[in-house]
Parts: structure tokens; C-alpha cells; sequence
């Protein structure tokens, strides 16, 4: 309401509009500035993006195309019985990671920090997302396979981990060796190295009791030596904390060597320490040995509780959630998963609520043997507020995602049969878009 600085009288509150970005080059700005100006307004996403709002360059850098923002549509196939989302996730994950190897290929210019341009790395790129928990796995597989190291921030799941998990089977049948599923998933471990082959020929010579009891009926010298080397771990557990234990645990079984020699290696074994200081803090809490550890570890993934697992600083290319990316500056941002739905799950709840309009029920009407709901005035109100205000914040978050680039932004969107659905799309497209499309 104030009136701008150059007009402004002596001593009169003014305003002064901080609209100069010295930090992205142009290119990464006008792509900001063409969608938002032609899609934000008072009735879709409760402002209006004009002058005052828009960016403008301060940054002095020199035109380069090669800086141009991308929209890079991804055509996916169909499976026979409808989409698979899993194979649309990897598919797109795998887009992204060759034009991440070819960025690094081509050694892609970026500033050094102190006015020179060197070639891009890993570290450099950041990919964003709306909700990284269900696509990890995608992305992380994608860019093992192209060679390219990966750091995700509290995305994953630490006990998903490959070395946790055998670390945590390993403890498993140190606590009690009659359990098939972790003992299976330790001799299949690249700790013991048994082969599929060797295990059904160990259980073949011994169809009775636990694979346990056919280990030990065995009488090969591979499983003679697993069977030591269990009994003397099952016999230091009785006398070490369970931090202890674990201690001994990589060493016995050079468990930090194996997992370092991996992939990756700087991160498992940093995920490997977490785990040990989680038995040191746990143990603080009053979970004593090894079983009171594994107990309390048991508690929290019952109750779907995850651990982040370490961010090793590995130099890898970072992978956020867009809300985690918030204050945040990168030199090469991959926006992906553009081709996702918002999530309307709120407004299929029975009963709606609004802080400004109120409640929002759905009217019932029984019979004998029947039931019949449809919506109230009240409901579609409320429903139709919801949904501007949940498009509002999707709109928000996708201008601080498409502004945390410093360089180079490229966007990606996954769409099953894409030429079609753009041809479709084209029929509404116009300048600016229409609040109601």
C-alpha cells in the first residue's frame, strides 16, 4: 500500500522493490518470468505476477543458447494391462541420468565461484522433486547405472540400504541363529558369497528343521567356517554392548573393507558408522545388549518410522524434495516428475473442513438395503476452495523450484502416449492461460 520510492515524499513510508537477481543467468529468469506470468493471477493462484513481481538480470553474465531452460517431454510407453508407474518412474530417471553423463561428457561450463567457468561435476547438480520417497529408488538405480555418484538428503530409507540390511542380518542371527530369512540373506551377502546352487544343495541334503540345522548337517568346509565364525560373534555378544558388537562385527567379517569397495563405497560405510552410533545412542536411552537394540530398531520400522541414511559428502549429484530445497542455490537444476497429479486425497475425505468456510458433509440418504450420498452446496464450496488453495501451493512451489538454479534448468515431464496428449493440450493453450484450465 506504500507508494514506490521515487515518488514517495520526505520522511513517508515507500516501498522499494528488490527485483534484480545477481545470482541466475537470464535464461533461467525469462523462463521463470514467461510461465508465472501466464498462469499466476488473483483467481489461480491468489496474486498477480506483473512487474513488481517479475526477475530481472544483475548479474552481468553473456548470452550463451547453450544456457537455454528445457522442457524435455519423456513419451512412455503403455503396458498391456494399463500403465506401470514403476517402469514410468525409471524410465524418466534413466532420461535424466544419461543427461546428467552427457553434461559431465561435455564438461558443461559452470562459474567457479570467482569469475572463471570450470566443467560441471556431480556435486553441481541438484534434482528436484514434489515427493522423492516413492521414486528414490528409481533415481538412485538410473544413476548407479550411468556411473554417477548419487547424495539424496533424507530421501531414502536407511535400513533399504544393501549394507544395512546385511549388517542388520548379520545381528539377527547373532541374536538367534533359527531364523531362515536373515541367515539366507547373509550366506547370499557379499560377506559370505554363498551361491544360489550352493544353498539348495544345502537344503537338499537336509529337508528337515531350519536352514540352520541343514547348515549343520552339511559338513562342507564352507559352512564349517560360516558356523565358527557364528559362534564366536554369538559368544562375544554375551559380554559387549551392542556397540561393541557391531565393532567387532566389521572387523571379524571386514565388513567396512567389502561395502568401501562397492560403489558408492564412501557412503555405505558412512551408513555402516550411523548404525553403530545408533546402537551407542539407544544404548544411552536404556535398550541394553544386543537384543534390546534390535528390539527398539524393530519398534520403529513397525511403526514406519525411517532413518535418513548418512549424507557422506560424497560429491555426488543431490536429489531434494522441492519444500527441503527452500533458500537453497544450485548451478545445474534437474526439475523432475512434472507429469505427476497433484494429490487431491483431502478433498475425497467424507466430511470437509475449511477454517474460513466451514464444514463441508456429503448428504446420505438410507433405505432398506440401499444407500445413496451425493455432494451438498456446502461440500462443493468447500471442495472447490480447496482445490484453488491446493493449486495456489503447487504454484508456489513450482517457482521455487524453477528459481534454485543458477546456470542451467531443465525440466522434465513422463506422458504416455505424448505426441496425443500435447496435440490435446494445444487446443487450450493460450496467453495467458485461462484461470479455469
Amino acid at each position: 500500500s506504500w507508494p514506490p520510492a521515487a515518488l514517495a515524499e520526505e520522511g513517508q513510508p515507500r516501498k522499494l522493490i528488490l527485483s534484480r537477481n545477481f545470482r541466475s543467468r537470464p535464461q533461467v529468469l525469462h523462463a521463470a518470468n514467461y510461465v508465472f506470468e501466464n498462469i499466476m493471477s488473483r483467481a489461480c493462484g491468489e496474486m498477480e505476477y506483473g512487474p513488481e513481481e517479475a526477475l530481472y538480470p544483475g548479474g552481468g553474465f553473456a548470452d550463451d543458447p547453450a544456457y537455454a531452460a528445457e522442457l524435455d517431454v519423456i513419451d512412455l510407453p503403455e503396458g498391456e494391462g494399463g500403465e506401470d508407474e514403476v517402469d514410468k518412474n525409471l524410465i524418466e530417471a534413466r532420461f535424466v541420468a544419461r543427461r546428467m553423463a552427457q553434461m559431465l561428457r561435455e564438461g558443461f561450463p559452470v562459474d567457479d565461484g570467482a569469475g572463471h567457468q570450470r566443467p560441471v561435476r556431480p556435486d553441481d547438480m541438484v534434482i528436484l522433486l514434489r515427493s522423492p520417497g516413492p521414486v528414490l529408488r528409481h533415481y538412485a538405480r538410473a544413476l548407479a547405472e550411468a556411473g554417477i555418484p548419487l547424495e539424496a538428503e533424507g530421501g531414502g530409507d536407511f535400513f533399504e540400504t544393501t549394507e544395512i540390511s546385511v549388517a542388520l542380518s548379520l545381528l539377527e542371527i547373532i541374536d538367534n541363529p533359527h531364523q531362515d530369512v536373515p541367515l539366507l540373506s547373509a550366506l547370499r551377502s557379499p560377506v559370505f558369497g554363498f551361491t544360489p546352487d550352493r544353498l539348495a544343495q544345502i537344503r537338499a541334503n537336509c529337508r528337515d528343521g531350519d536352514f540352520y540345522a541343514a547348515m549343520e548337517a552339511d559338513g562342507g568346509e564352507d559352512c564349517a567356517a560360516f558356523l565358527e565364525r557364528l559362534k564366536l560373534l554369538r559368544f562375544r555378544a554375551g559380554e559387549l554392548s551392542a556397540h561393541r558388537l557391531i565393532e567387532r562385527l566389521y572387523a571379524e567379517t571386514d565388513l567396512m573393507a567389502i561395502f568401501g569397495a562397492m560403489p558408492d563405497g564412501g557412503r555405505r560405510q558412512a551408513n555402516l558408522t550411523v548404525l553403530r552410533e545408533q546402537a551407542r545412542q539407544i544404548e544411552r536411552a536404556g535398550h541394553k545388549g544386543l537384543f534390546g537394540f534390535l528390539t527398539h530398531l524393530g519398534r520403529l520400522r513397525q511403526r514406519g518410522e525411517r532413518l535418513a541414511p548418512a549424507a557422506a559428502g560424497t560429491g555426488g549429484v543431490k536429489l531434494l524434495s522441492i519444500h527441503r530445497s527452500k533458500g537453497l542455490e544450485f548451478p545445474v537444476v534437474f526439475l523432475c516428475g512434472l507429469g505427476r497429479q497433484f494429490n487431491k486425497m483431502d478433498a475425497a475425505a467424507p466430511v470437509l473442513f475449511h477454517p474460513r468456510l466451514g464444514v463441508g458433509p456429503k448428504r446420505l440418504e438410507r433405505g432398506e438395503g440401499w444407500t445413496v450420498e451425493w455432494p451438498t452446496l456446502a461440500r462443493q464450496a468447500v471442495s472447490l476452495q480447496m482445490d484453488s488453495e491446493l493449486k495456489a501451493e503447487e504454484m508456489r512451489l513450482l517457482y521455487v523450484a524453477m528459481t534454485r538454479a543458477k546456470e542451467k534448468l531443465v525440466m522434465t515431464m513422463g506422458l504416455s502416449k505424448a505426441g496425443d496428449t500435447l496435440v490435446k493440450l494445444a487446443h487450450d493453450a493460450a496467453r495467458p492461460v485461462a484461470p479455469a484450465v
